[in-house]
């Protein structure tokens, strides 16, 4: 008797073991997942070609894949893609491609793109402007003239090798570089000749009559000799894919869908540049979507010979695989 007492006792024990058990992992599903398992921390710049976040966040897309999305809002490239690396952040909207590029010189395990914004010349999204009452008409007339690009390497270089293809090296411009809200006010007090510029800026002169149009898209026109040239990647951190592959994998998924409805139709979603960007209400329409490109959609040798085009000019210490760099399911 003493004995199937004992027994039932101890069956009962394991019963209410198993039970609580049960409850504690019932817990921490219920609970952790949502807070820890399933939050993905977004580095994003607030301008225009954000738009694939914007979207994914406006037409719920994350949450209905039961993600929880945390945007972080950065200023630069540079400060997006230090986060990434330093696992600040899980994954980033669109980032400039050269300190991507650099970063992997040091560090070319820490992440992996998954898509790329496009330059072309079909859709203007860089332009080499000057004031509207100016006699510059080419840019052969940049001689001896001071011209402001985007800060950084990348776009100086740019700008030095659209001048060499454009003009066979015959002119000679002094390069400064500025912030975009300074652009503008330097090409109304004549302290620049011109400004090459991206957008919003360049709508933004054309719509206050202030700019006039020397070129349009003269990185693709002249760098990628009319081809679509790589501008900016969107990338995803490997501890994430390691540590959470279901839920990057999802995240991923969600952008590339999100990438899907742009492309399908550009016009469609402006709307949502006020809600996210410094962009008003009334400059929205008139601003360009560009092309986005999913990994599996993008023609890696344009990517590549951008990689090239920033070693051969000494901006990257060695040659970059760019395959290497990609993401993968």
């Amino acid at each position: 008797m003493d004995g199937s007492r004992k027994n039932y006792a101890g069956r009962k024990a394991l019963y209410i073991v198993i039970i609580l058990s049960l409850i504690v992992l019932a817990f921490v599903y219920n609970f952790f997942p949502k807070s820890e398992q399933n939050v993905v921390k977004v580095g994003y710049p607030p301008v225009s070609t954000s738009l694939p976040l914007f979207v994914a966040i406006d037409q719920k897309i994350f949450s209905n894949k039961g993600l929880s999305i945390e945007p972080i809002r950065f200023e630069t490239a540079n400060q997006i893609t230090e986060a990434l690396v330093a696992n600040r952040i899980d994954a980033t909207s669109v980032s400039a491609d050269f300190p991507f590029l650099t970063m992997a010189q040091r560090a070319p395990d820490a992440f992996k793109l998954y898509a790329w914004e496009m330059l072309d010349t079909n859709i203007p999204f860089d332009m080499i402007l000057v004031r509207k009452d100016s006699s510059i008409n080419s840019i052969a007339d940049l001689h001896n003239k001071t011209v402001a690009t985007f800060p950084g390497s990348q776009l100086r270089y740019y700008f030095q090798l659209i001048l060499k293809k454009a003009t066979e090296g015959t002119v000679d411009v002094t390069v400064t570089e500025m912030i975009p809200s300074n652009q503008i006010p330097a090409l109304v007090s004549k302290s620049v000749d011109a400004i090459f510029c991206l957008e919003p800026i360049c709508t933004i002169a054309l719509e206050k009559g202030i700019g006039k149009i020397l070129v349009t898209s003269p990185i693709s026109r002249y760098i990628s000799d009319g081809s679509p040239m790589p501008a900016a990647s969107f990338a995803i951190s490997s501890r994430f894919i390691q540590h959470r592959p279901k839920t990057a994998l999802s995240f991923v998924e969600a952008m590339w869908s999100a990438i899907d409805l742009i492309n399908a139709n550009q016009e469609r979603w402006r709307y949502l540049y006020p809600t996210f960007t410094p962009i008003t209400p009334e400059l929205a329409p008139k601003i360009p979507v560009t092309i986005f490109s999913k990994v599996n959609d993008m023609d890696l040798s344009l990517f590549q010979k951008e990689a090239d085009i920033l070693y051969e000019a000494g901006l990257l210490n060695r040659r970059t695989d760019v395959e290497t760099l990609v993401y993968r399911k």
